[in-house]
């Protein structure tokens, strides 16, 4: 009932003030104002006595609803958010800014008291946020920044009421300081800074990255901070996406990430340019490859023993390891053990070929070498394997495997007890769904991360021709089908079967 009325009195006020007094419109020229739609205007724009075309804000999406609880809910990402409009633009510290809206031939004012506010991002280490409750009217209070630069500016006029698609408390205006990054397979999708951030003579900005070394999987997105989304409200219910990923000839707001050609050193830039329409519309970007990176870490890492391969490189039973998802030199692998069999790591899988075989590194855990100079554990059971070459450690421990989303009873795709396979006498690993869904995705838990802050570093799904697949360095597992709840999954890494019964 609160949300109704604070909606409602949203509304009321818009009617009060749906008209201007154009005496009090100070020196602002509107006759520029064509299309419906909210502009940004004012001293800090630049262009102090006009509303120009391409400072109009674009439709805003709600990113929470990519994580909706039905496949209408996310669905309904691709579809503007009624009310929710977005845009870049440069600020002028210490200046005046407002937003105008064009409704037909009235004109209506939008300002807020910013405050400074925490908890609106999926990353802590974001700062420089700014909110306000929208004022409506003549006289709604102008808007400054204290620092000159890109900004983000959200605001959600609360139109939307279903409670799965997002209410929020009071209409609104996030304003975010926007210091562009990138992020992906250069960082492990966490955050680099721009190296430049420099204002051209022509009045479009520029940001370079002048060496960024691209080792495995050569694909990034362009991101505004460290988080990625701003929420508007602590439930996290309506959020604006923070990041550009490339799709149909443009950056756009999409999953799709940008790829280069080959793993190298590059150069990249990114313009500003403000323009109308969406938000990829003000930017474009350019990459330069410079020169080969020279890998410190193989790229690929396979193991034979007794048991794989029957200690003969090139055959069927050699195990080829999963390269770890942004995390170079690292590899994993679950199998089957038998105690005291023993196995070596060769990065190189060819037929006699044992010149850079090892059985042990610097630091071995979790296992044991024989006299033979072979690893081995001490007891049967299913193991998960792990060398990390940035470590110079092998590390073997019990496997414990993990489910996500909601066949798993996992929403929040964590290490917990509900969404934890069950390790079978005979080394396989079942799971029995709570609920349907449209995919498997599950992980491994990683000596080297005990925390589980990245668990698609190690992800795999079981495909829909029965076999394991795994991520390595790839995008997002694809859908499974027959994801029912009451069924059990159950895999065999040995075979790199599994099976939904």
């Amino acid at each position: 009932m609160k949300k109704i009325s604070l909606f409602l009195a949203s509304v009321a006020m818009l009617a009060a003030f749906s008209s201007c007094n154009k005496d009090n419109k100070g020196d602002i020229n509107l006759d520029d104002i064509v299309l419906d739609g909210f502009y940004v205007y004012g001293d800090a724009t630049g262009e102090p006595s006009k509303v120009l075309p391409k400072f109009a804000m674009a439709a805003g999406h709600n990113e929470a609803l990519k994580d909706g609880k039905t496949q209408e809910i996310k669905d309904a990402f691709n579809t503007p958010r009624p009310g929710m409009y977005e845009k870049y633009i440069w600020l002028e510290a210490g200046k005046d800014f407002a937003l105008i809206e064009n409704q037909g031939k009235d004109k209506v004012f939008y300002g807020a008291e910013l405050k400074p506010v925490d908890g609106l991002s999926d990353n802590p280490n974001v700062t420089g946020v700014l909110q306000g409750k929208l004022i409506i009217g003549e006289n709604a209070p102008k808007m400054q920044v204290s620092e000159t630069g890109m900004y983000h500016i959200v605001l959600d006029k609360n139109l939307v009421t279903e409670e799965d698609y997002g209410v929020l408390e009071f209409a609104q205006i996030i304003v975010q300081r926007a210091k562009w990054g990138i992020r992906g397979h250069n960082n492990g999708w966490g955050y680099t800074a721009a190296d430049e951030e420099k204002v051209n003579a022509d009045g479009t900005i520029t940001y370079t990255w002048n060496e960024v070394e691209f080792k495995a999987g050569v694909e990034f997105k362009f991101s505004s901070c460290e988080g990625w989304k701003i929420s508007l409200d602590l439930d996290g219910k309506v959020k604006a996406e923070t990041s550009f990923g490339y799709k149909d000839g443009k950056l756009t707001l999409t999953s799709d990430n940008i790829k280069v050609e080959k793993k190298g050193v590059y150069s990249i830039s990114l313009t500003y340019t403000p323009k109308s329409g969406d938000l990829g519309n003000s930017f474009e970007f350019s990459t330069k490859y410079i020169r080969d990176v020279e890998l410190l870490y193989p790229e690929v890492l396979y193991f034979t023993g007794t048991d794989f391969g029957n200690w003969t490189w090139g055959s069927e039973g050699v195990v080829s390891m999963i390269p770890v998802h942004s995390e170079e030199g690292r590899f994993w692998a679950v199998r089957k053990l038998t105690a005291n069999h023993g196995f070596k790591f060769n990065p190189d899988n060819i037929a006699g070929n044992w010149d850079n075989a090892f059985g042990s590194m610097t630091n071995n855990v979790g296992c044991k070498i024989d006299t033979d100079g072979n690893c081995i554990v001490e007891e049967d059971g299913l193991y998960m394997i792990e060398v990390s070459y940035p470590d110079d450690q092998i590390n073997i421990h019990k496997a414990e495997l993990f489910g996500c989303d909601e066949p798993f009873a996992n929403p929040n795709w964590a290490a917990i007890d509900d969404a934890k396979y069950t390790i079978n006498s005979d080394g396989t690993a079942s799971y029995t769904l709570k609920a349907n869904g449209d995919h498997l995705r599950s992980f491994v838990k990683s000596a080297f991360d005990p925390e589980v802050k990245n668990w698609w570093h190690r992800e795999f799904t079981l495909a829909d021709d029965g076999k394991i697949a795994y991520r390595g360095t790839g995008g997002d597992s694809g859908n499974t089908t027959g994801v029912v709840a009451g069924k059990t999954v159950t895999l065999d890494f040995n075979a790199g079967t599994g099976t939904i019964n």
